[in-house]
């Protein structure tokens, strides 16, 4: 008896399968049996009605879980304002738990004894649900309603809609389209010329690195898998992307963010060729002025990714000069160790930690044009091939008062380097045909150079009726963004010199919670750094560094790199403030749109609260412009 037992619970499982007609067979079977035999029909009948009862009892335990999830709560028995035909009813109740009250919802059904369980959901029994108003049945609501998509200022990803808001130690990418250009902005390249970089632009399409990862090992498991940049694209609005910049928080750990960096670099050498360590530094601010240069001469940002615009891009553009000073500040950097010390061996490697920004070097042309445009030679600075790169790199190592003081040589070397390179210089990134007037990024306007014709040497001549103002004026609109990112980055500025008396009021602020979860970071840094170093440990330079750049009067006994260190360790801070990083990417877009409109000097020059630099010898705006694009050296 106790094999049929077990046999007939045997066939009764096997009724659920679908393999190979086995469910079938066993049905047919157990209905033999219980035409044959009423002891056996009984039997199978049991089965059958505890196999119903057990899964209706997971199916209300599944119902009961998902109702607590919702704050709702089945009561039983039948509570007062519910008639005795079960009709639908409302009205509010005590809260058992003590909270807030209930709002109780009953259907039309049959009465049931108090705890039982009903036939069928809506069928057997009464059915009375609370709906609990209280603070836990809503709990992180606020968090949600800060992060939602119509907050142009949240960073929210792309697949999990959550953010630094919910998951502020989760780092966040915005997808990015890099392509390798040969004629690129060099910032120390070999021989000193014009070599290859990288330009980068993106629709601005933020997702977790995790996040990331896990779609792309989707699209890989797929039955027509996906490429992870083809997948990607999808993502990011159906827009060509192959890279993911990192986007560094306040909350973020600098360990995470440079494990990200070394996956962009691995990214973009994919895109090019494998690229040292130190030439980090030159392609990112190569790439930095390629992008700057787009606006300056209305180049389209979509004629190589077929998607993102002005907008998107002005909010990329604090997160590429993060990468730079991310690179900058780097003290890893890979250089041949000096023959004859004890580590010398073949790939042996210094830190240069004897140095405030060791990477520095690695910009040297760039480093030589600022240093010359600093100490007023106008004619070295702007016959370099580096000098928009030189200009990139003032936003990171040059403090605002000293920025305020060189501006008018800036401006001279500026019109004169238009002169003698064209807008070329600027925007070699963009095709010479993909002209975006308009700023929206799918526009492509006329062909043609900018800043007039030019000859065999570079030389540019004015041509048409053209003036020197027309023909330098996205050489104008570069240097004016520069002024902007001085302005709006650093937290002590400058007056003097007619427009720079503003930045102090318009700098950043960051708060004192966000500064010191970066000084944590930064000590963590500090910490992990002195395990490996063999010399004083960065945070002694960099105080040191700190100091001489935060005085009011700079001292002569710093050195210009203890001063260039402290001041990209405050862009760097100042940069992690997320928020001010879309104001701003909207006050950029404000003063490029109405620079554009500009048309004469002088209302350029007013735009740019520059007026007074211009005037300042005596001259109209006009003959400044004009004389410095006479001096084309």
């Amino acid at each position: 008896m106790a094999s049929a037992r077990g046999l007939l619970r045997l066939l009764h499982a096997l009724e659920s399968a679908t393999e190979r007609g086995v469910g079938t067979l066993s049905e047919n079977v157990l209905e033999a049996l219980e035409a044959s035999d009423e002891t056996a029909a009984d039997a199978i009948a049991a089965l059958r009605r505890a196999t119903k009862q057990a899964s209706m009892q997971k199916a209300m335990e599944r119902r009961e879980k998902m109702l607590k999830e919702m704050g709702l709560t089945r009561l039983s028995p039948t509570p007062s304002g519910v008639d005795a035909y079960g009709s639908a009813s409302c009205s509010p109740s005590p809260s058992p738990s003590g909270g807030a009250g209930f709002l109780s919802l009953s259907a039309t059904s049959q009465p049931r004894s108090p705890g039982s369980w009903p036939a069928s959901p809506g069928a057997g029994g009464r059915d009375i649900l609370t709906v609990a108003v209280s603070p836990s049945s809503v709990k992180g609501i606020e968090d949600v309603k800060d992060e939602d998509e119509e907050d142009d200022a949240a960073l929210v990803c792309r697949v999990c809609f959550e953010g630094y808001k919910l998951r502020p130690r989760e780092l966040l990418g915005v997808y990015c389209f890099c392509k390798r250009v040969e004629n690129a902005p060099s910032a120390g390249g070999p021989g000193g010329r014009r070599g290859a970089g990288y330009s980068s632009v993106s629709h601005f399409n933020a997702i977790h690195f995790a996040c990331h990862a896990a779609a792309r090992r989707a699209d890989v498991a797929l039955r027509t898998p996906k490429r992870e940049w083809e997948g990607a694209a999808l993502r990011n609005s159906e827009t060509l992307t192959n890279n993911l910049l990192p986007i560094l928080a306040a909350r973020v750990s600098s360990s995470a963010y440079a494990a990200a960096v070394e996956s962009w670099w691995e990214n973009v050498s994919n895109v090019g060729r494998p690229e040292a360590v130190s030439a980090r530094l030159r392609i990112a601010i190569g790439d930095v002025a390629m992008l700057i240069g787009r606006f300056a001469t209305g180049a389209s940002f979509s004629a190589d990714c077929h998607g993102g615009g002005r907008e998107s891009n002005a909010r990329a553009l604090p997160f590429l000069l993060q990468l730079c000073a991310h690179e900058l500040r780097r003290r890893d950097r890979a250089t041949p160790a000096p023959r004859g010390s004890p580590r010398a061996s073949p790939g042996a490697t210094t830190s240069s930690s004897d140095s405030p920004l060791p990477a520095l070097r690695d910009a040297a042309e760039a480093r030589t044009c600022l240093e010359a445009l600093a100490r007023g030679n106008v004619k070295d600075a702007a016959s370099s091939h580096a000098f928009p790169a030189a200009l990139v790199l003032s936003t990171l190592v040059t403090p605002r008062d000293a920025w305020t003081a060189m501006r008018r040589d800036a401006l001279r070397a500026t019109i004169a380097h238009a002169a003698r390179e064209g807008s070329a210089c600027f925007d070699s990134a963009a095709p010479a045909s993909a002209k975006d007037p308009e700023g929206d990024g799918e526009g492509e306007g006329e062909g043609g150079e900018e800043g007039g014709a030019r000859d065999g040497d570079g030389a540019t001549t004015e041509s048409g009726g053209r003036g020197a103002f027309a023909a330098s004026k996205p050489a104008l609109l570069f240097v004016g963004v520069v002024d902007k990112l001085h302005e709006l980055l650093q937290p002590a500025g400058g007056g003097g010199g007619g427009g720079g008396g503003g930045g102090a009021s318009r700098a950043l602020n960051i708060g004192e919670d966000i500064r010191e979860e970066m000084e944590k970071e930064e000590e963590e840094e500090e910490e992990e750094a002195e395990e490996d170093a063999t010399t004083s440990p960065v945070s002694a330079v960099a105080a040191e560094a700190d100091a001489a750049a935060t005085s009011p009067a700079m001292s002569p006994a710093k050195s210009p790199e203890a001063i260039a260190a402290a001041t990209a360790h405050r862009v760097s801070r100042a940069l992690r403030d997320l928020p001010r990083m879309h104001e701003l990417a909207n006050e950029l877009i404000e003063f490029i749109e109405e620079a554009e409109d500009a048309e004469d000097a002088v209302e350029y020059f007013d735009i740019m609260r520059a007026l007074a630099e211009a005037t300042a010898e005596g001259d109209t705006a006009d003959a400044f412009v004009d004389a410095a694009f006479a001096n084309a050296w």
